[in-house]
């Protein structure tokens, strides 16, 4: 097999983001493309949660899918009870909606460790990401890109066996328990991101015995850092590898690798495209780090 070829300028980065759209989407689905940086294409547990990597990111004869759900569902209970009680004066004086999904996406996107995988509807944002970091710049890094409708049409498919035809991508909307199959024998969406959202899967005999993939959600844009990074999400069930293990992943989702010895040249060429430190954290840190990468401190 050909050994995959490297993006090592911005330009070439974008050509192959052209040739890798074409084989996960038709043509009007190009705008509804989602991508994801990581620092490194040896990494063990590419595309996992941190709630996952924390255990381990991959199942073996003492980490099983039972063993994973029960101590998630225990950590992440005690996580959440802490930081949302501790969140309270954050969401009232930020004026924001004081829900359990709001909550858990904050989570997220201030560090703590959750089922959520973060993605970015910006390719450049997403590249920048993907050279950023210190920690593998021995490696060459990767750029995924997921097609989250088709995605979500595939597993939705899956889950409620073939009644779901649609790969819309869901807004949260409340976290009330309610009947999953509705009066007309149809999925209840809601019902079923409630149950993601709180690994309660009791509707589906013992829940690791079911295979709940993961599902593509939009967040709301809770602050001026969600809005600038584009952020979506992907939130994980019962499947530690879950977009990677899903069937006929190749037709939803793939990858374009960045050569090691140029992450220096096109973080270069990405400040000159108004990619930079202050543009991903628009805050004080933000703007302090884009200034000392500017002049080479």
């Amino acid at each position: 097999m050909n050994k995959e070829k490297p993006a090592k300028t911005v330009s070439e980065f974008i050509n192959l983001m052209h040739e890798k759209i074409a084989t996960i989407s038709t043509p009007s689905e190009i705008k509804n493309i989602w991508f994801r940086g990581e620092g490194s294409n040896k990494i063990r547990t590419p595309l996992v949660p941190k709630s996952f990597r924390k255990r381990g990111g991959s199942l073996n004869d003492n980490l099983t899918k039972e063993t994973i759900y029960e101590d998630v569902i225990n950590i992440e209970g005690n996580l959440k009870a802490s930081f949302f009680r501790e969140a309270e004066m954050f969401l009232n004086k930020k004026g924001i909606n004081n829900n359990n999904w709001n909550k858990y996406f904050l989570m997220q996107h201030y560090g703590m460790q959750t089922r959520l995988l973060d993605w970015t509807e910006s390719a450049l944002i997403a590249l920048y990401f993907s050279i950023s970091g210190s920690h593998f710049k021995e490696d060459d890094s990767v750029v995924w890109l997921l097609s989250p409708h088709n995605y979500n049409k595939s597993v939705l498919g899956q889950l409620s066996n073939g009644t779901v035809q649609t790969g819309s991508i869901y807004f949260p909307q409340q976290a009330t328990k309610i009947e999953l199959i509705d009066e007309k024998g149809k999925l209840n969406l809601d019902e079923l991101f409630r149950m993601y959202l709180n690994l309660d899967f009791e509707h589906s005999y013992k829940s690791y015995e079911k295979e709940f993939y993961p599902l593509a959600i939009y967040p709301y844009l809770l602050d001026e850092r969600m809005r600038s990074q584009k952020s979506c999400f992907t939130i994980f069930g019962n499947e530690v590898n879950g977009i990677l293990d899903f069937k006929d992943n190749h037709k939803y989702l793939t990858k374009i690798i960045i050569e090691k010895n140029s992450k220096t040249k096109i973080r270069k060429e990405l400040e000159l495209l108004g990619i930079s430190e202050r543009d991903v954290f628009p805050d004080l840190s933000g703007i302090s780090k884009s200034i000392e990468d500017k002049y080479s401190f």
